[in-house]
Parts: structure tokens; sequence; C-alpha cells
């Protein structure tokens, strides 16, 4: 009867020392103020993750959340000029960055030559990327 009660005890606890452990490393324990870096990369080939300059780590710019100040033109173009050399490109520059409204920016991305590549819109206040069709 002892030797039962010590292995069901032993059982116990190795299972819960497991339970722990997986709860640490994908709950807040190891993940905690991580995301992906300045400008990770997404499938559209473009910036997503946290901003760059005075809106560094404000919020995911893939997200809902509202950045401290709303991106200016002159945000856009300096984040998207580091992506671009910071991807090694030397081929690709950053092309007209307009204010369309005061909710939105368009971007474009062309080629040394001028020739477009991809315009992007971005809402101002969440630094959210879309492509442009």
């Amino acid at each position: 009867m002892k030797r039962k009660t010590i292995i069901i005890a032993a059982t116990a606890l190795g299972l819960t020392a497991l339970a722990t452990t997986v709860t640490l490393a994908h709950g807040r324990g190891m993940h905690m103020g991580m995301g992906y870096g300045p400008g990770a990369m997404q499938d559209s080939g473009m910036m997503s993750g946290y901003g760059f300059g005075k809106h560094f780590g404000k919020g995911n710019c893939q997200s809902n959340q509202v950045l401290e100040t709303p991106l200016t033109t002159d945000d856009v173009r300096a984040q998207l000029e580091q992506k671009l050399k910071w991807r090694g490109n030397d081929r690709l520059k950053v092309g007209d960055v307009k204010e369309i409204d005061d909710k939105t920016i368009i971007a474009e991305i062309v080629t040394v030559d001028d020739s477009l590549v991809r315009k992007i819109q971005i809402d101002k206040a969440t630094g959210r990327r879309s492509p442009v069709n």
C-alpha cells in the first residue's frame, strides 16, 4: 500500500511540474514583452511588427493599438527607407509618400528607374499596413 501511494504521489508531482513548465513556456513568462522586432517581414514582403523612430515599441503595428502620436509622411518614409536599407536591395527605393486623408498615408516602393513595385496603405493612428491593389 505504501509503495502504491508513493508511485501515485510521484506521478502527480511529475505531471504538475510538466504542466507548470508548459504554462511558463507558452504563457506570460517566456513571451512577455516580446514581439516580432522592428519591421518583421510578413507574407506581403513589407513591414509589420514594431515601428521605428519615435514610435519604436509604442504598439504593434499589425494590431489595432493606437500609437502615442499619429504617423507622419516623414515617419513612414524613414521607416520604409530603413527597411529597404536593412534588406540590402540597392535596386529598390521609396517613391511617393502621400497623406490621402486624415487617417491614411499611401507609400510607394519603386525601382531605381521609378517603376512601381508596390503601393502600401498605412493607418496613421495604428501604423497598420496593407497592400493597395
